[in-house]
């Protein structure tokens, strides 16, 4: 999905630019960095733990005013990323499905990511709260 801008690192997966002024030297020496610090980097969403620590508790909005966006209409391949990335989120432990009678919910966003022929080179979603 990258152009000859970017390179996937073949053992690393990281995505590593082609900047003009960097030398051979430069970018042997960042994937020894890269690879020496190997276990800073998450690979998937389950090796990411997250926070640790204590237990905190904020209010983010007006509990008692309701956030909710009628359900919108979505292509088939948006709702297919949109599956597989709650999935990804689910079985990480990061999100869990809220009751049915929750009053808050809004839908799910798919930005676009093009490639230089304007083909979708990236499955990715939010959600706007």
């Amino acid at each position: 999905p990258f152009d000859a801008r970017w390179q996937v690192h073949k053992t690393g997966q990281w995505v590593i630019g082609h900047h003009p002024a960097m030398t051979a030297s430069q970018r042997q020496q960042l994937e020894t960095i890269l690879q020496q610090n190997r276990a800073a980097f998450a690979y998937s969403a389950k090796e990411m733990t997250g926070y640790t620590g204590g237990t905190v508790s904020f209010e983010l909005y007006d509990t008692s005013k309701r956030m909710y966006q009628p359900p919108r209409r979505f292509h088939q391949q948006e709702l297919e990323v949109g599956d597989e990335k709650v999935a990804e989120l689910l079985q990480a432990g990061f999100i869990f499905e809220a009751p049915s009678t929750n009053p808050h919910a809004y839908n799910l966003t798919f930005p676009l990511k093009h490639d230089a022929q304007g083909g979708w080179t990236d499955r990715r979603c939010a959600s706007d709260l």
